[in-house]
C-alpha cells in the first residue's frame, strides 16, 4: 500500500519541526508548507491523505485555506485537522462549518493527534476505495448507452437536465444530487440484457419486452452493495413507471412513484424522442414537447413536473449548460 502522505501547514519551521517528531515511528510521508499559497499548491500536486493546519497565519489564513479546498470537488474529501492556540467556541464553530473535521487545541496532546490522525487516514482510505468502486458503476453505465447505440454522454445528459429539474422544483442539495446520481445510472441493469435486443429495429417480441423490464431490477441489485448509494436504489427501480400506472415493474401510480423516478423517466423520453433511433429519426425539440405535453394531458406525466421542464427546455443557457457538463468527468 502507498505511503499515506501528510501535509503539515504552518508560517512558524519549529513549529512543523515539533509535529514532525510525533510522527517519527509512522510510515508517513511528511510534506510541509509555510503559507496558504504554497499549501494549495502542493495539496493539488501531492493529493495528501490528511492536512494538519494552522489557523493564524500571515496572508491566507488557516480559515481561508480550509474554505477553499472544502468547497472544490477535487480536495474536499481530504481531512483536516486544525491545530491552534485559538480555544474559543466561534473559532471551534467556524472550523466545523467549513467541513474540517477536527479541532485540536494547544498544548498539543501527542498521543490524541497521532489516534485522530491514524483514524482520518483509515476514513480517507476507505472513503477513496468506496468512490473508486463508484466510478467503476458509472464507466459500467456509461457503457450501456454505447450497446445501445445512444448519442454520446446520453446518460451524463440525461443525469444533468435531472439535476436542473430537481433543483427547479426546489428540491434539497443533497435530493438533487441523489437525483444526478440516479439518472446516470437509471439504465446500468441492462448491461445484462442482449445487444441484439437494446439494438433491435423494429418492434420486440413478448418475451423480448419482457427481458427488457428485468432491468431495473436488475440495476437495483447491482447498486445495493454501495451503502452510500441506497438512497437512490428507487430511483433506478422505478424509473419506468407512469403517473397513470401504465409502466413497470410494479405498476406504481400517481405520488406513489418516488419523485425523482418521474423526473428520470420524463427527461429520458424527451431524450429519447429527440435522438435518432434504430426505428425512427430523432424528433425536433418543438414536437417532443408536444407529445410529451398531449400525454401529460392525458395522465401519463405529472403535470406540474412536465410544465417545468417544459419552462427550461425554453432556455437555451439550459442546454449548454448540459453540454458543457458532459464533457467533463462524472462526479
Amino acid at each position: 500500500m502507498e505511503q499515506p502522505k501528510i501535509l503539515l501547514i504552518d508560517d512558524l519551521p519549529e513549529n512543523i519541526e515539533l509535529l514532525r517528531t510525533f510522527f517519527y515511528d509512522q510510515n508517513y510521508k511528511i510534506l510541509k508548507a509555510f503559507n496558504g499559497k504554497d499549501a494549495l499548491d502542493i495539496v493539488h500536486k501531492e493529493h495528501p491523505d490528511l492536512i494538519i493546519l494552522d489557523i493564524v497565519m500571515p496572508g491566507m489564513d488557516g480559515f481561508q485555506v480550509a474554505e477553499t479546498l472544502k468547497c472544490s470537488n477535487d480536495t474536499k474529501e481530504i481531512p483536516i485537522i486544525f491545530i491552534t492556540g485559538m480555544d474559543d467556541k466561534s473559532s471551534q464553530r467556524r472550523g466545523y462549518e467549513i467541513g474540517v473535521e477536527d479541532y485540536i487545541t494547544k498544548p498539543i496532546n501527542m498521543y490524541e493527534l497521532k489516534m485522530r490522525t491514524k483514524q482520518l487516514i483509515k476514513y480517507k482510505q476507505v472513503s477513496d476505495r468506496l468512490r473508486y468502486a463508484e466510478e467503476l458503476l458509472y464507466n459500467i453505465a456509461f457503457l450501456v448507452e454505447k450497446r445501445e447505440k445512444y448519442e454520446i454522454g446520453h446518460s451524463k445528459r440525461l443525469a444533468k437536465y435531472s439535476e436542473m429539474i430537481a433543483r427547479s422544483l426546489g428540491l434539497s442539495d443533497e435530493q438533487t444530487e441523489q437525483v444526478c446520481k440516479g439518472g446516470a445510472l437509471h439504465d446500468i441493469g441492462k448491461i445484462f440484457i442482449s445487444e441484439n435486443i437494446l439494438t433491435k429495429p423494429g418492434p420486440l417480441t413478448d418475451e423480448e419486452y419482457e427481458a427488457i423490464k428485468e432491468h431495473p431490477a436488475r440495476g437495483e441489485d447491482m447498486v445495493k452493495p454501495f451503502k452510500n448509494l441506497e438512497h437512490i436504489l428507487p430511483l433506478i427501480k422505478y424509473h419506468n413507471e407512469r403517473y397513470d400506472g401504465s409502466g413497470y415493474p410494479d405498476g406504481l401510480k400517481g405520488d406513489d412513484i418516488p419523485l425523482g423516478a418521474t423526473i428520470i423517466a420524463l427527461v429520458e423520453s424527451y431524450l429519447s424522442l429527440t435522438q435518432d433511433r434504430p426505428f425512427r429519426k430523432a424528433f425536433t425539440q418543438e414536437k417532443a414537447l408536444n407529445v410529451l405535453r398531449t400525454e401529460a394531458e392525458k395522465g401519463r406525466w405529472n403535470m406540474t413536473i412536465f410544465m417545468e421542464f417544459d419552462k427550461l427546455m425554453q432556455e437555451q443557457a439550459i442546454h449548454q449548460n448540459v453540454e458543457t457538463a458532459i464533457a467533463t468527468p462524472f462526479n
